[in-house]
């Protein structure tokens, strides 16, 4: 994935996350607003570090090479 979009969606989950305990703070919730922060940085972190899935162009398309009836 590309530099700028990971840091366009991460900009996202972390405003996400942000606006979600901020509301949540205001609800009385002081322990959700962890929860929910937590996971929001981890999301954003891990887009970082976990490699993204890539098409492997070493092996060739399989033909198909059965008989129609």
């Amino acid at each position: 994935m590309p530099a700028n979009i990971k840091i366009i969606v991460s900009a996202l989950i972390v405003l996400a996350s942000l606006v979600t305990a901020y509301f949540d703070h205001q609800a009385g919730a002081e322990g959700i607003m962890w929860f929910v922060i937590g996971p929001g940085l981890l999301m954003a972190v891990s887009l970082w570090i976990l490699p993204g899935s890539k098409k492997d162009a070493s092996t060739p398309a399989q033909e198909d090479t059965s008989e129609t009836p």
